[in-house]
């Protein structure tokens, strides 16, 4: 949905194919350089700081996936590593002067396909989402068992027009405490009798942001309409994004409000772990839908958050 995601989880990692020796990342490649052979793949690995931190970073994502794997299917994915190893080496070996270009475009192969099995797995072993549902303002959604529901907001730095209405629920995603990275997905509402009435023009408007060129769009979720309006700013090393997903339904302007932000200067793992439980995170936007639209497909999880009453005819503000 969004698009930019940072979050963060550490997971115990294990040597690359049961190897003694892991290095940490920008600290070397996964194996001691000073026990390599002369003139192996291994010496062009550990004589290049690129090509060496290729490997660091892939050694930690493999180990990261091995720790989630069923100890049953931890063989099959040894194999096919030893597999891509050999793969490797016989392209370096086959290059004819070219062995880094080789090695380089390998292992940001590899990387990405291990970056998708990572995301997989953490799918896969999520718990079935909860279901968030709102009777009030006739809306409900389903959340990830690692976002915390909340009523109390941050103000942002960075994003597009304000939303004249009120929060009605807030879901927020920070794995540190305080610090980043800071995600939170909430949704606000104002009543009125016209769009232009209880929508902020500005938030519906297509004009393309000064300076920074993002232009804005529509996106359907479940059969609605929303405008999309898409805002990152950046100061020093930190940086954030909000997107807000604006739409009048029942003569009421909802917002659905995306914000992340992050700092840069993180370990690469973690922004790769990040990624994937931000894809988790996105997944809340896509399930909201009216509760007067047509009914979803069995199979729904069945946990229900329940919600206080609302006072229609007093939107409040913005927090």
């Amino acid at each position: 949905m969004s698009g930019v995601r940072f979050k963060f989880f550490w997971l115990a990692l294990v040597p690359l194919l049961a190897t003694p020796h892991l290095a940490a990342a920008d600290a070397g490649p996964s194996f001691d350089c000073a026990k390599v052979k002369p003139d192996s793949v291994e010496e062009t690995i550990c004589a290049d700081d690129n090509l060496s931190e290729n490997d660091s970073d892939m050694a930690q994502i493999y180990g990261a996936i091995l720790a989630k794997t069923a100890s049953e299917k931890r063989e099959q994915l040894r194999l096919e590593q030893k597999a891509w190893l050999m793969k490797r080496n016989n392209c370096a070996k086959q290059a004819q002067g070219n062995a880094k270009t080789c090695l380089r475009d390998a292992y940001q192969m590899r990387i990405s396909e291990l970056e998708t099995k990572l995301r997989t797995l953490l799918a896969a072993s999520a718990g079935p989402p909860k279901v968030y549902r709102n009777e009030e303002w006739g809306f409900e959604l389903e959340y990830p068992d690692i976002a915390t529901q909340t009523d109390t907001f941050r103000s942002h730095y960075a994003g597009p027009a304000e939303f004249p209405g009120k929060s009605v629920v807030g879901f927020v995603y920070r794995p540190n405490g305080d610090s980043y990275p800071d995600i939170t997905l909430r949704i606000a509402v104002n009543p009125g009798q016209s769009k232009d009435d209880a929508c902020n023009p500005l938030l519906l408007s297509g004009d393309e942001e000064p300076n920074t060129g993002q232009k804005d769009a529509y996106e359907t979720i479940n059969g609605n309409r929303f405008y999309v309006q898409k805002r990152c700013a950046g100061a020093m090393s930190q940086s954030a994004c909000t997107v807000n997903y604006t739409t009048f339904h029942n003569r009421t302007c909802f917002c659905l409000q995306d914000y992340s932000a992050t700092t840069g200067s993180l370990p690469w793992m973690e922004n790769v772990l990040d990624d994937a439980y931000g894809q988790q995170m996105s997944d809340i936007l896509k399930s909201f839908r009216f509760l007067d639209a047509e009914p979803k497909a069995a199979g729904a999880s069945s946990s229900t958050t329940a919600v206080p009453a609302l006072n229609r005819k007093d939107p409040g503000t913005n927090p």
